[in-house]
């Protein structure tokens, strides 16, 4: 999946068995690099069990590979119509967590 920012690979870690998420971005070709430093502190910083979770980031050649928890079961794209069907209180309390 493709995004903005960059690439975003589904993968099973290893050690645990887990789904996680890969987001892979060419350094390069970003024009604001300190959003994205910005954007891994918040999330580092800021974990709920109702939403995608820091887990680490590596530097690789020109790269930085993000990895998150996944939820595959969803994409982006669907969220909004799976939101409509899901436990408003999820939301409320995610809502709340950013707020």
């Amino acid at each position: 999946m493709c995004s903005a920012s960059g690439t975003v690979y589904i993968a099973i870690e290893v050690a645990t068995g887990r789904e996680v998420a890969i987001k892979q971005m060419n350094l390069a070709q970003q024009p604001k690099k300190e959003l994205i430093i910005n954007e891994i502190i918040v999330m580092r910083d800021n974990q709920n069990a109702n939403v995608v979770n820091y887990l680490d980031s590596y530097l690789v050649d020109d790269e930085l590979w993000v990895f998150l928890n996944s939820n595959s079961s969803s994409s982006s794209s669907s969220f909004c119509c799976d939101c409509c069907s899901c436990s408003c209180g999820y939301v409320s309390q995610s809502a709340k967590f950013f707020n």
